[in-house]
């Protein structure tokens, strides 16, 4: 999907794994300026990882909005629920016998941990990294210091 992104430049944090990974991939993919970082110095070399709560993360991001009100800069907080990252995947398929498929052993294992997820499975790291392409993009404009939940029906309440 063409997003209109080919001048824009993104800082996407913990992006050598996972859903910052996908992130960037998805990024990248709509001709996006993708500066990267990560935990390990053989992984990315750009630049430090700082750890932070996710209520500081938050909060930052809404203070950084307020910092480019006027401008065509977008800072949002996407906020994903179980998602299937490589180490996700090697620890559901070490509990499960080797004669289930994947897919099998997903079932199983949300059915007896997350039976409160909507959608019956992990959310997919492109998945997250095409809702980040969209916010970045011009379409989603109206997105600025916004907390964006997805979750797959994970939490119960509207707020």
């Amino acid at each position: 999907m063409e997003m209109n992104l080919h001048t824009k430049t993104a800082l996407v944090t913990g992006s050598t794994k996972g859903i910052g990974k996908a992130i960037a991939f998805e990024l990248a993919k709509e001709g996006v300026n993708v500066v990267i970082n990560g935990r390990k110095e053989d992984e990315v070399e750009r630049m430090p990882q700082y750890c932070m709560t996710k209520s500081m993360l938050l909060s930052l991001a809404k203070s950084l909005s307020k910092l480019t009100k006027g401008t065509e800069v977008t800072v949002n907080t996407i906020m994903p629920g179980p998602t299937l990252s490589e180490n996700v995947q090697q620890i559901i398929d070490s509990l499960y016998p080797n004669k289930m498929t994947f897919s099998e052993k997903e079932e199983a294992f949300m059915l007896a941990n997350l039976p409160q997820s909507e959608i019956q499975r992990f959310i997919r790291p492109v998945e997250i990294g095409r809702l980040a392409a969209f916010l970045c993009s011009p379409y989603a404009s109206a997105f600025k210091g916004s907390p964006i939940r997805m979750d797959g029906g994970m939490v119960p309440t509207i707020f």
